[in-house]
């Protein structure tokens, strides 16, 4: 074999060994590592409108450990029974009953809050 064909198969060889030698220093991100949200309490009653609960969020990566300081978007399903701010808290708007949704980049929660409003 002639030595510019031997480097010719060399190069890619050498340049796939560097790449998958590459992927080992690979740190994954916060968002690869979420594996589940929970939003506690998973139910609440408020006794009438103005009532407030404050809800939390527990982030859990592929292992089972806790991952702090996530930021968390909160939803209301229907926002004129129950409204719920960037932090969590939920205000009773009238009677009915609302579902609290809670996400992270990437992932829905798998828990959602229900909140009834007597």
């Amino acid at each position: 074999m002639k030595p510019s064909v031997r480097l010719f198969l060399a190069l890619p060889l050498t340049l796939l060994a560097l790449g998958v030698a590459g992927c080992d220093d690979h740190t994954p991100t916060e968002l690869e590592r979420v594996h589940q949200l929970n939003i506690i309490p998973a139910t609440a009653i408020l006794e009438e409108p103005g009532d407030q609960i404050q809800l939390g969020a527990s982030v859990v990566d592929q292992v089972g450990g806790a991952i702090l300081n996530m930021p968390v978007e909160w939803s209301s399903s229907d926002p004129s029974i129950a409204t719920v701010s960037e932090s969590g808290l939920v205000t009773a708007v009238a009677s009915g009953t609302a579902v609290i949704h809670a996400e992270v980049p990437g992932t829905r929660a798998e828990n959602t809050s229900a909140i009834v409003v007597r």
